[in-house]
């Protein structure tokens, strides 16, 4: 930039040659006359001014003519525009600098000040600041973070980071950070006094800072403070990493994302994902979202969280109104759903989800329509206290139950569970269809789709599998854990089946009591009996306790009792051994007792060996005596026993 200065005019002039446009920018000073001791200049008198080497009687210089000269007119000044030939660094301008700015000591470049701003500048670069005392003690930039030289500050308003010697600022307003030393850097300030904290205890340090708004963080008397952000006049924070919208002075009762309405005519509203920050990398964690209400101090209340949604009302373009579907508070929280009408409140450690009448345990008013599949009627109740017991109206139903229960204490989860329940209690019903035509039956659980489907009366009965126990409608005190099992016992009690179909039985078979059924597809035909293994693949052996103990031990010994008597002078229970029967001219089974002997030493189990076996053909006629047909075979004396005891033996 050369400058050029005209005078003996009305008013003295500087021309300067802007390299940028290629034009003579001219800039008038008020006063009469260049000051004392300028060098260049071209005057249009024949008087040579004091201190000056040269000048141009003709008011023209080589291919300058002043009257008809092209200039650009851009600006005009009380004062001196401190620039000239002379200055170290020709790529700043300063318009009213301070009187303490040494220019020849600037050796910076690209900075703008005006109006006293950059009092101490000397190498920092690209510094655009106005005001006065604005960016006062920017000096070389060399600070934590920034590197020698780097500026790039930008200061609007009188005291703007009038104590920071730091980088990357944007402050605009007065008094803008005007307490930050030479720690604050990447800060971006925007209104009268933000960021500035009390005179009696400043806010002097900060890095990485977005504040908005008059006077902005000002109550943060912390001192040093980083990563925050406020938004709204007088908003401030408690700490670093904080966001805070309006203040208490002038607080917000409602905060939209984008504007309250669509300008736009016929125009559906905007959805917004509200999402914390996601991880990076492999097996790192997402971030937590925390939503907060206000805490009250003392005694006193403490705010609540409040979900709010529209229903849709009739056509026209009135906006509907908000209703709350959810509250959280420290007392509870608490669901509504609009269109049901019930809700869920969390007293002290307990869940409940009860109609709009809480002390009514009975479901929501009869003219209600259901409209989805997933509801919630009644009343939840789950204690986290040990030993608390639950209210004795307490019911919960999930995608089931009816509206004329009586009875209490019944869980139901499951489309249909519990459909027809009435006056019956302490029932327990997983599946779908599961215990649906109960009405009056108490203390029955039935786990999987359609077990206990058709009971209705019957009490203490227990179904685990899909489709245990389907086909009961009134027995009593049965167990049946596995699928199918029990399946056509309409009506009998106290059966016990474990195992896939154990216990299913034929449609003729519906009544048996006292019936135990280990195993697949194990079944029997008559009350009061017991079956193990299943016919199509029939167990082979049978062992008491396990095959082996599996330690250096002797095995086990068993004894097998019928039932003893009670009483005085009663009879024991017979104890009958009966083989398997045949049918038409089949033979029976034979009952075969076994043991070993004793082999050599070793681990190795010694063979077993039969030492009596039993049959109708060699043992059991009437009236005749037994003998030992082989070592191993009893059979019959058909003779005369002798006088040494021996009998001819069939």
């Amino acid at each position: 930039m050369y400058v050029f200065c005209i005078s003996g005019w009305t008013h003295a002039y500087q021309m300067i040659f802007n390299p940028f446009t290629s034009k003579l920018d001219y800039v008038g000073v008020s006063s009469g006359s260049l000051p004392s001791g300028s060098t260049q200049y071209i005057q249009n008198t024949s008087t040579l001014q004091s201190g000056a080497t040269f000048y141009v009687s003709s008011g023209t210089a080589s291919e300058f003519n002043a009257s008809t000269a092209s200039v650009h007119r851009y600006l005009f000044v009380s004062d001196n525009i401190g620039v000239s030939l002379s200055q170290p660094n020709p790529y700043n301008l300063f318009i009213n600098p301070p009187s303490n700015l040494n220019l020849n000591a600037v050796t910076g470049k690209f900075n703008l000040c005006m109006n006293g701003a950059c009092a101490l500048l000397t190498a920092s670069d690209s510094n655009t600041c106005f005001g006065a005392g604005s960016c006062g003690s920017i000096t070389d930039g060399d600070v934590p973070g920034c590197g020698v030289g780097v500026g790039n500050n930008l200061g609007f308003g009188d005291d703007c980071f009038h104590l920071n010697n730091g980088c990357f600022n944007v402050g605009m307003g007065p008094q803008v950070g005007q307490y930050f030393n030479n720690n604050a850097n990447f800060n971006t300030i925007v209104g009268a006094r933000a960021a500035s904290g009390p005179s009696t205890n400043p806010l002097t340090s900060g890095s990485g800072i977005t504040s908005v708004g008059w006077r902005t963080g000002f109550s943060n008397s912390t001192g040093t403070s980083t990563q925050w952000a406020s938004f709204g006049a007088e908003s401030w924070v408690s700490g670093d990493n904080q966001l805070s919208l309006c203040s208490d002075t002038y607080p917000c009762s409602t905060i939209w994302l984008g504007s309250p309405q669509r300008t736009t005519n016929n125009t559906d509203g905007q959805s917004v994902l509200f999402q914390v920050q996601q991880a990076s990398g492999t097996n790192r964690t997402g971030g937590n979202l925390t939503l907060a209400s206000g805490v009250g101090t003392g005694t006193g209340t403490n705010g609540s969280i409040y979900f709010q949604a529209a229903n849709p009302g009739s056509t026209g373009t009135t906006l509907n109104s908000l209703v709350t579907i959810a509250t959280v508070a420290a007392s509870g929280v608490t669901i509504t759903t609009v269109t049901i009408g019930t809700r869920i409140v969390w007293p002290d450690g307990t869940i409940q989800i009860s109609s709009p009448a809480a002390s009514s345990p009975n479901l929501i008013p009869s003219t209600n329509t259901w409209t989805g599949t997933n509801y919630f009627s009644q009343i939840i109740y789950i204690s986290t206290t040990i030993g608390d017991a639950a209210p004795s109206n307490i019911n919960t139903f999930i995608n089931g139950g009816n509206t004329t229960l009586t009875g209490n204490r019944n869980v139901m989860l499951g489309a249909g569970t519990g459909a027809a329940l009435t006056s019956g209690s302490s029932n327990m019903c997983f599946g779908a269809q599961a215990c649906n035509k109960i009405q009056d039956g108490s203390q029955n659980a039935g786990i999987g789709d359609a077990a206990l489907a058709n009971e209705v009366s019957g009490a203490n009965n227990t179904m685990f599998g899909q489709l245990a126990g389907t086909n009961m409608t009134g027995g009593d005190n049965n167990t049946g854990i596995g699928r199918g099992s029990l399946y056509n016992n309409l009506t009998g009690s106290r059966n016990t089946a474990l195992g896939q179909v154990a216990c299913q039985n034929t449609s003729a078979e519906t009544a048996l009591d006292n019936v135990i059924c280990i195993g697949n597809s194990s079944r029997v035909d008559t009350s009061n009996t017991m079956a193990i293994g299943e016919a199509a693949n029939p167990l082979t052996d049978v062992y008491m306790n396990s095959v082996n103990n599996g330690l250096v031990t002797n095995g086990a010994s068993i004894t097998f009792h019928a039932q003893d008597s009670s009483g005085t002078n009663r009879t024991g229970g017979n104890f009958t051994i009966a083989a398997g029967r045949g049918s038409g001219t089949g033979a029976g089974g034979w009952i075969n007792l076994q043991v070993s002997t004793g082999g050599v030493t070793g681990s190795a189990q010694n063979a077993l060996r039969t030492v009596l076996s039993i049959s109708t053909a060699t043992f059991g006629l009437a009236g005749q005596a037994m003998c030992w047909k082989t070592d191993t075979t009893l059979g019959y004396c058909s003779t005369i026993i002798g006088v040494t005891g021996g009998c001819t033996c069939n």
